[in-house]
Formats: structure tokens, sequence, C-alpha cells
């Protein structure tokens, strides 16, 4: 069954300034969150990579996700809809 929460390290800049390379981040794992929630999910193109954004729209069949650092990002603006079957949970704290 597992706990409900883990911990990851954040990889790449595309969550800057909201989340910097190398930090830690708390996660909560839920297939729910709303707009303005960051998501952790796998990759819709490359299963075994993980992805963190924030949420920007909401549909019935998942989350429409964009990083902060948009410049740096690769997000639902390539790769479409996170479906709820891809998440993984939603950051709760960053240390």
């Amino acid at each position: 069954m597992g706990l409900p929460f883990k911990i990851i390290k954040i990889q790449g800049r595309s969550m800057e300034p909201s989340l910097k390379e190398g930090q830690f981040v708390l996660i909560r794992k839920t297939k729910k969150a709303k707009l303005g929630d960051i998501l952790v999910f796998r990759d819709p193109e490359y299963e075994r990579r993980i992805l963190v954004k924030r949420v920007q729209a909401l549909s019935k069949e998942g989350y429409f996700v964009v990083g902060d650092n948009i410049s740096e990002s690769r997000d639902s603006r390539k790769f479409g809809t996170v479906y709820f079957d891809r998440v993984i949970g939603k950051v709760i704290m960053k240390f």
C-alpha cells in the first residue's frame, strides 16, 4: 500500500522561481488537484520521467499543466492533457 507522502528532488529549471533545481519537495499522493496546484506526474511522452508543473486548467479527462518558467518548460502546450492515471500527487511543501 505504501505511505501517502513522498519526497522528490527537483531537476531542471521549468518551475523557477517557485521551485529551484536541486530543491526537495514533499508530495501528497493524490489524483485530485485544483487550479494553481503544483502537480507531479509521469511524463506523457517518456514513461520513466517524472515532471512537476502547475495546473492551469481542468477538464473531465485531466489537467492542462504549464511550468512557471515558460521559456524552459516542456508542458501541456507540447504534450496536451495530463490524464488522471498519470498523476502521482501534488506538492504540499518545499525545503
